[in-house]
């Protein structure tokens, strides 16, 4: 069976030594080389689980792709540590930028004004942030909501998940709406009627 991806979340997060060798094992399986855009990296590395929704854990978790990124691409981020800063502050976006509470969004000017003088000392590059800005406002980065538990997901990205859960199970057969209607009706509402 499929390991759960909020328990994986979970267990990386964890403050204990063993959980944390886990979680620098884990991270050193991803391989970003040529991979410019912090923000693609850290999508990739976070589709794999779902962050826990304890401050704590999500940072030790960062932490651990910054290290690992900044070990594979020195020169494109300052350190590790600037590479931490830029991390949350990609998933700090993706929450303003996707949160339907936030009602005033973030503008790219103030992405880039927030992380000034972070990238150890010196800005980090504007080609980078807007890049990292634009992907980040033109797809979510896929988080677990902790409120309901369920996936955060919007729009085509819930439809693109379908396709790839249901590949599994053989090729997905469509038809007008109105063709199979009665019968899915039947067949789902069917026992309790």
């Amino acid at each position: 069976p499929a390991l759960h991806k909020v328990q994986i979340g979970e267990y990386l997060g964890d403050p204990d030594d063993f959980h944390r060798q886990v979680l620098t094992a884990y991270s050193g399986m991803f391989d970003y080389t040529g991979v410019t855009n912090v923000g693609d990296a850290l999508r990739t590395f976070l589709s794999t689980f779902f962050t826990p929704g304890e401050a704590q854990k999500i940072d030790r978790i960062l932490e651990a792709f910054a290290n690992e990124y900044f070990s594979q691409m020195p020169g494109v981020i300052a350190s590790a540590s600037a590479c931490h800063v830029l991390a949350f502050s990609i998933l700090m976006l993706n929450t303003d930028a996707h949160n339907t509470t936030v009602k005033s969004k973030m503008s790219l000017e103030s992405f880039i004004r927030n992380l000034r003088d972070l990238n150890d000392g010196q800005n980090f590059p504007v080609e980078l942030l807007t890049g990292i800005y634009n992907a980040i406002s033109a797809e979510q980065i896929v988080i677990l909501d902790t409120q309901s538990g369920k996936q955060n997901l919007t729009g085509d990205r819930v439809y693109d998940d379908m396709l790839k859960t249901g590949a599994r199970f053989g090729p997905l057969i469509t038809t007008p709406s109105s063709v199979l209607q009665g019968d899915m009706f039947s067949t789902v509402w069917g026992p309790c009627l």
